[in-house]
This record gives structure tokens, sequence and C-alpha cells, in this order.
């Protein structure tokens, strides 16, 4: 099974598209790719020490 960053809500619509207007969103979701990686890190670390 391959690995996903993919995080499934109960209850709540999967986002597939975010319409060209909605420029805020649009660059929430950029910054979002460009950072999982960082937050994964930041995650696992924080894990570890405990």
């Amino acid at each position: 099974m391959k690995a996903t960053k993919n995080i499934e809500k109960t209850d709540e619509p999967a986002i597939y598209s975010v319409s060209d207007i909605d420029e805020e969103m649009n660059n929430a979701i950029e910054t979002a790719k460009k950072t999982i990686n960082d937050f994964d890190i930041a995650l696992k670390n924080k894990k570890n020490k405990e």
C-alpha cells in the first residue's frame, strides 16, 4: 500500500478542487503543499521526545 498524506475526516466533504476565484484558499493549499514535509518531521520529533 502506498503511503499517503491524505487525511480522512469523518462527516466532512472531501476537497478535490477549489475555484480559481478563491485566492485565499488556493494560497493556503499551496503553502500546505510546500510545508507538509517540515510538519511531518516536526510531528515525528515531538513523538520521539514523549
